[in-house]
């Protein structure tokens, strides 16, 4: 089966209005502008998202936005996350039935799953839940937040199980190793990083690309990384990545990247988010920008471009 996604999938973050319902116009206005920065495509509706905020029924609220804005569905791959298997099953319909290019989906991870025994039981019940042809689902591994182990074993089965449907991996765990073992054992398959650190990894070992959140802020440095990460510009851009993270320090992620976003636009409203993520303190803010500032991420920068 030919690879059908590929690049640099930005991971939108959620826009919410000073009462924390979703600014769904403000939202599909920034998914278009990663598109127009060159993004290849876009992971929305996840952990950048905050997609486990949400119920059910907004994040159909969200799928329709998308829907009904023109933007690509097919260049999609939309978090489609749920505990209860049933939720996971809708949500995915829901995304398949917009003609989304791929769902990604975590396992459940409160009630910890049997290795191989468990994560299997969970997805076959989720694809064959919703049985569409059209489903391409990737497994969402995020093991230091969820606490939760997939093994080679485990996909190695998935994929022969459902070789049409189970397409890839989203490779969050942040371990070099572990994500090119994944690359280099499934080369029919789409395997991105989830996290920005890894994308050169992951493009060198074979990957597909990255799921990324920084390129909230940077879409520039991203793709230039992914258009250049055969040679020395792919060095460059990881190493500038790894600069921008650096200087954005110990901070919460997504609170420092919410903060970010909201310097660098002029709009504070990107620092509502529902609990349990936290606004930054003016001290953290101010040294934040400082160091970024430092390493020239500037609104005088972002502005200029």
């Amino acid at each position: 089966m030919p690879i059908e996604q590929r690049g640099i999938y930005a991971a939108p973050l959620m826009p919410m209005r000073d009462d924390l319902s979703a600014d769904l116009e403000k939202y599909i206005t920034h998914c278009k502008s990663l598109l127009d920065a060159g993004c290849q495509g876009l992971m929305p509706i996840g952990s950048t998202g905050v997609a486990h905020s949400f119920t059910v029924e907004e994040r159909f609220e969200m799928m329709d936005a998308l829907a009904d804005s023109g933007l690509p569905m097919a260049k999609m791959l939309i978090g489609t996350s749920a505990l209860a298997f049933p939720d996971a099953i809708r949500l995915v319909k829901h995304a398949v039935g917009l003609g989304a290019g791929g769902v990604c989906v975590q396992p459940p991870f409160y009630y910890k799953p049997a290795e191989t025994v468990g994560l299997l039981d969970f997805f076959s019940r989720v694809i064959d839940g919703v049985n569409d042809t059209r489903l391409r689902l990737y497994v969402y591994d995020w093991e230091a937040n969820l606490n939760v182990h997939h093994s080679l074993e485990f996909f190695t089965k998935l994929f022969e199980a459902y070789p049409q449907n189970a397409v890839g991996i989203k490779d969050s765990s942040g371990v070099a190793d572990m994500l090119e073992a994944r690359c280099r054992a499934f080369p029919d398959k789409e395997v991105f990083a989830g996290t920005d650190s890894m994308t050169l990894t992951c493009l060198r070992a074979g990957g597909s690309g990255v799921m990324s959140g920084i390129s909230n802020i940077v879409p520039d440095v991203t793709t230039a990384l992914y258009a250049g990460f055969e040679g020395d510009q792919g060095d460059v851009m990881q190493a500038r990545v790894g600069e921008i993270r650096g200087a954005m320090g110990d901070l919460p992620w997504f609170s420092a990247l919410r903060a970010t976003m909201a310097w660098l636009s002029g709009d504070s409203s990107w620092c509502n988010a529902r609990p349990a993520i936290r606004r930054l303190t003016a001290d953290e803010e101010r040294t934040m920008r400082e160091s970024l500032t430092a390493i020239g991420l500037t609104p005088a920068r972002l502005a200029a471009e």
